[in-house]
């Protein structure tokens, strides 16, 4: 009994649970103990099907993001149905324009002139690291009013383009210009092909909460007074 109690001592704890100082030691129960049930711990005994780096998130299956084409290969799909042509806004409390929201014509009235920007929605595809990427391209546009500039000009040119094959838009000293996919030493461009689904789908995924279509919504709420 001497022995197990200057053992005990040598250690720095105590035979009743506490520490010298006093202090309790927390003693783990039995339901903080069970990180998982018995059942789903068979169950992992049980899994041999161990591929993580092929997991897909259901969350993000399906989902096409907006972008830009930028330096890449890219074609625009051919049907002029998967295109919108929308006023859209940004949220002034975030900085970046990575999140546009679309506004409805009956609160157009809402926002201040500089608010809103026309984009012409395109439905398009990217060839980058040997694979097919769908976006949405947010192009710039102007509005029924206006008289089209050089850029829209340039725009409507490569748009032309890309729903007949593949190519880069180029941006450069405020202009686009279109160069065709280089069969001479790229050989034929990749089959293009589509997500299975309809541009209506598309959009709703995209901007399932950022379509402004009330009075009420914060964006118009937070408006500055003039």
């Amino acid at each position: 009994m001497a022995k197990a109690q200057k053992s005990s001592e040598q250690t720095g704890t105590a035979t009743n649970g506490t520490r010298p100082s006093g202090e309790e030691i927390a003693t783990p129960t039995a339901a903080t103990s069970k990180i998982f049930t018995r059942e789903a711990f068979a169950e992992m005994q049980n899994d041999r099907d161990l591929s993580p780096s092929l997991a897909t998130s259901e969350e993000d299956d399906g989902f096409i993001a907006l972008g830009k084409p930028g330096r890449s290969f890219f074609t625009i799909h051919h049907d002029r149905t998967f295109e919108l042509t929308i006023p859209v806004t940004h949220d002034p409390r975030k900085s970046g324009k990575s999140d546009p929201y679309i506004v409805d014509r009956a609160q157009w009235g809402k926002f201040p002139p500089g608010l809103l920007r026309i984009k012409r929605i395109l439905y398009c595809m990217k060839f980058e690291d040997e694979a097919l990427r769908p976006f949405l391209w947010l192009a710039d546009w102007f509005e029924s009013w206006e008289t089209p500039n050089e850029l829209h000009k340039s725009l409507a040119k490569v748009i032309a383009r890309g729903r007949q094959g593949w190519g880069q838009a180029l941006f450069h000293n405020g202009v686009y210009t279109w160069r065709r996919w280089p069969e001479t030493w790229m050989g034929e461009p990749p089959p293009t092909l589509w997500p299975d689904r309809d541009f209506y789908s598309l959009l709703t995924d995209v901007f399932a909460d950022r379509y402004i279509s009330t009075p009420d919504h914060e964006l118009i709420r937070c408006i500055g007074e003039e």
